[in-house]
């Protein structure tokens, strides 16, 4: 049976122009879920750093561009532009037109 929740319903953090949303994970459903999936929106100019916690990370731009930085090293990002990072940190920078990006985080069931 699906679990439809409603985004006004979703855990929401907001802190200088960056607006975090959980819309996938236990916080979400209530219940173990194998993976986590954030909304990340970045007002123009604005950057994030994020960090997974050992997860590989899909990530996936909706709307915007702007920049990611993984290990020292810059990429451009483009509207429906995908990236995969191994485990560890990395950061978003939003280009002039903002950025928001989905961030889907698998954790490696042998750790």
């Amino acid at each position: 049976m699906p679990v439809v929740k409603d985004t006004a319903d979703l855990p929401v953090q907001v802190a200088d122009g960056v607006t975090e949303t959980l819309v996938a994970g236990p916080a979400v459903f209530g219940a173990p879920v194998p993976m986590r999936m954030r909304r990340v929106a970045l007002e123009p100019g604005r950057t994030a750093a994020l960090d997974a916690g050992g997860a590989e990370v899909m990530a996936y731009v909706v709307a915007g561009g702007g920049a990611m930085a993984v290990a020292g090293e810059r990429h451009e990002l483009a509207p429906e532009s995908m990236a995969w990072i191994e485990p560890g940190p990395f950061e978003l920078e939003a280009g002039d037109a903002g950025l928001v990006v989905l961030v889907a985080e698998a954790p490696d069931p042998a750790r």
